[in-house]
């Protein structure tokens, strides 16, 4: 085997100076693949405002925002107000750099965002415009529970 072999592989050697030599395994800290479960949340961060509304975001800026899973996508739980005759998406850029979501579909989430863009286009022959925010995901976890069913 050769050195580029060796540093290429899991398996590093490790040689003690007396002359003796073992194998160190490295292997990622889940092997088995699956993802791991969201923390619990504390406070909502410091210094970050809750995604309340789309009439005054800030762009760029960052926010939390409680999401569920609608419709094969993580939307904002509950409604958020929005200009006259305006239509709003928030489109996530970066859900696949947290592969713990997946296990939280059924429920809640909390994720910290940072608001990166915003497109409005106008509708043809129409007083309607479509919104799109493109976001992507600083940290995720589960707001605690809040009693409410």
């Amino acid at each position: 085997m050769s050195l580029a072999t060796i540093a290429d592989s899991r398996w590093l050697p490790l040689c003690i100076t007396a002359g003796l030599c073992g194998l160190l395994v490295v292997a990622p800290a889940r092997a088995s693949g699956k993802p791991a479960s969201l923390a619990t949340c504390g406070a909502p961060p410091a210094g970050v405002a809750q995604l309340a509304s789309y009439v005054d975001v800030a762009v760029p800026a960052r926010y939390w925002v409680d999401m569920t899973w609608q419709d094969g996508e993580w939307r904002p739980a509950g409604s958020l107000p929005m200009p006259y005759h305006h239509a709003t998406r928030l489109e996530l850029t970066n859900v696949a750099a947290f592969p713990s979501l997946a296990k939280h579909r059924d429920g809640r989430v909390r994720l910290t965002i940072d608001i990166t863009s915003r497109d409005v286009r106008k509708v043809p022959n129409r007083n309607e415009w479509r919104a799109t925010y493109a976001a992507s995901i600083v940290r995720a976890c589960v707001p605690p529970a809040s009693g409410l069913h």
